[in-house]
């Protein structure tokens, strides 16, 4: 299998490593990169529209406004991995490592997020729509602007931080409830899905 890239070079797959290489622009669809070492590969704007990575090694990847529509990522380390305005819709991320990963803007509607692992990460102006948060871990996760309409948070963790809000807002925008702060700072919502979440820093 190779990689084709705007560069006008192909590599095969067990060279793209941490060493600078890219592959921004590539069109991966469908393809099956499971349990690959992909640290710190450039993917940028990449269409990897229902690509196999499970198990993969993307640590450090730039998956910056690329497509992973419908992407099976199940148990994958994203750990510091740019997935700013990347296109997760529908995509399916389970026990994956996304500490400390920036998610800004990203879009995650409808993706399966159970038991994902975001503490640390930047999911500001992200769109969990209809996403299934069930025992995700999202504390010292910066939520500014999320948006968790519809988005189930059952057992899901949080911390949030003394300047922080996170509230659930209803169909007439009347009655907030708000994720309440214990001693230790941490909150396990028993929210379930059907909820609408506005989380920004007041």
């Amino acid at each position: 299998f190779f990689f084709s890239s705007r560069r006008r070079h192909t590599r095969s797959l067990c060279d793209w490593s941490s060493d600078g290489c890219s592959s921004d622009l590539a069109n991966l669809f469908r393809a099956n990169l499971r349990e690959a070492n992909l640290q710190s590969v450039n993917f940028a704007w990449a269409n990897l529209q229902e690509v196999r990575l499970s198990c993969a090694n993307l640590s450090g990847v730039n998956f910056f406004e690329a497509n992973l529509r419908q992407a099976l990522l199940r148990e994958v380390d994203l750990e510091g991995a740019n997935l700013e305005k990347l296109d997760l819709m529908g995509a399916k991320l389970s026990n994956s490592n996304l500490r400390k990963a920036n998610l800004q803007g990203a879009n995650l509607q409808g993706a399966n997020l159970r038991h994902v692992d975001f503490r640390g990460a930047n999911l500001s102006e992200a769109n969990l729509t209809d996403a299934n948060l069930e025992g995700a871990n999202l504390m010292d996760t910066n939520l500014e602007g999320t948006i968790l309409r519809n988005t189930n948070v059952y057992e899901a963790i949080f911390k949030l931080e003394p300047d922080s809000h996170c509230s659930q807002i209803s169909e007439d925008n009347q009655s907030p409830f708000s994720l309440s702060r214990g001693r230790s700072e941490e909150h396990t919502s028993e929210l379930q899905s059907h909820s609408d979440l506005v989380c920004r820093l007041l």
